[in-house]
């Protein structure tokens, strides 16, 4: 479990580094607000969640290194709600990855260019978008504490 546990945690770092430095890029040139959190000035340019992805994924590494410094008898207990929690997050990314391909193929939006929606510009693959590395990030690192957890709760013949 300890080296599913400290694999988990570097997913967690990169995620976390991909993240704030997207929150960053985005702030610098896309916000009305230079700042990273949602403020009403962010409300009127863009959704927040960029940073809400970038403040989950930071939670979730810091979480994950408490687990990985406990004792070993109670990592399994603490492994369970940070897999509740990086459940969460993935539903959320995955949904926010949902609606920017919804938005990119112009499914429901046929009036809409599909380069307003990215403040790096337009967008000409949806899978090279900081939506789909978060979701990549938080769903391995789903998949991995879950592997984690689940064989630390086998039982040993």
């Amino acid at each position: 479990m300890q080296k599913l546990l400290r694999i988990q945690t570097l997913v967690l770092l990169g995620g976390t580094i991909v993240a704030w430095v997207t929150v960053y890029t985005g702030s610098s040139h896309c916000y009305l607000i230079y700042s990273p959190f949602p403020t009403v000035g962010l409300y009127a340019a863009q959704t927040p969640q960029p940073a809400i992805s970038a403040i989950a994924m930071l939670i979730a590494l810091i979480f994950s290194i408490h687990i990985l410094r406990a004792p070993a008898e109670t990592r399994p207990d603490r492994q369970k709600y940070l897999l509740w929690f990086l459940g969460a997050a993935t539903l959320f990314t995955l949904w926010r990855l949902i609606e920017q391909l919804i938005k990119f193929y112009n499914i429901f939006y046929h009036y809409l260019d599909p380069g307003q929606y990215s403040c790096a510009g337009y967008i000409t693959n949806p899978f090279l978008t900081p939506d789909f590395f978060a979701s990549a990030f938080s769903l391995l690192a789903l998949v991995i504490g879950s592997i984690a957890f689940f064989s630390a709760k086998k039982p040993t013949a």
